[in-house]
């Protein structure tokens, strides 16, 4: 019971704060479960759980003038709301369309692969992959690995896991279109395994914007790359290579294949 008032009490929130106020309509529109004398007590409840952030209007809740928004109703929240639940009422608190350009998805060359690599995560065994990274003359090799977990970066898929033939057994992360195929393996999990958060200290950078930009541009582009007041930033190691990607040009590269491409034609 608990959970489910909290759950509507934070929608609540987010539609006054997004939109301006809440009526019993909204309500049982994004809770239909909800009839109308249980939608009017959650409303009553609402603002005496949060008297600091909402008050009562006749028949709507409104926010209360100058009641700074919670962390889940701010922009950051926003945007993530957008990227990952489209135009849900729900999970929006308003309507607005969303559209979500079609693209390509990340998935191993062998059909069949990441649900393998999933399932094996899920029952936090062991799997063999093999894997064509992006260093010159590599022709690619059969790993074992112990998937901790997938990480999303726009339209990339990277399964983070722990690189058994590797000295130390380190943490790597694996672009999942580079696999070409995944087995079972029948390698138990080694113990005091390197964890997500071992080798994630974040690495400072300094930033040069680049001297063609305006004044207005160089202050987006600051906002954008979360560039501090001294044009550095600190980038966990292994986000390095797709924070050079989208933001750097491309360098003569002698150790990686990069760019992918080196021409592009309109046929």
């Amino acid at each position: 019971m608990k959970e489910r008032t909290d759950e509507v009490l934070r929608w609540v929130v987010i539609r006054a704060f997004r939109w301006g106020e809440v009526r019993r309509a909204d309500l049982q529109r994004a809770f239909p479960d909800i009839g109308n004398t249980q939608a009017s007590q959650q409303l009553s409840l609402s603002v005496a759980l949060k008297p600091e952030l909402l008050r009562r209007e006749g028949r709507k809740i409104v926010k209360r003038p100058g009641a700074k928004p919670p962390h889940y109703v701010g922009d950051t929240q926003l945007a993530r709301d957008l990227v990952e639940r489209g135009n849900d009422f729900k999970a929006l608190g308003i309507d607005i369309e969303v559209r979500h350009r079609p693209s390509h998805p990340c998935t191993p060359i062998q059909p069949g692969a990441l649900m393998l690599i999933a399932k094996r995560m899920s029952q936090q065994l062991c799997v063999d992959i093999h894997y064509v990274g992006l260093k010159v003359r590599d022709e690619g090799s059969i790993r074992t690995v112990y998937p901790q977990q997938f990480e999303v970066h726009g339209e990339d898929i990277y399964l983070m896991a722990n690189d058994l033939s590797s000295p130390g057994k380190l943490l790597k992360s694996f672009h999942v279109s580079r696999i070409v195929s995944a087995e079972k393996s029948d390698r138990r999990r080694p113990s005091h395994l390197p964890g997500l958060m071992d080798n994630d200290a974040e690495v400072r950078f300094q930033a040069k914007l680049n001297p063609a930009a305006s004044e207005p541009q160089k202050q987006v582009i600051r906002h954008q790359l979360n560039l501090n007041g001294t044009d550095q930033v600190s980038i966990s190691p292994r986000f390095i290579p797709d924070f050079k990607k989208r933001s750097c040009a491309p360098e003569a590269q002698t150790t990686f294949i990069w760019p992918l491409l080196t021409d592009l034609k309109e046929i």
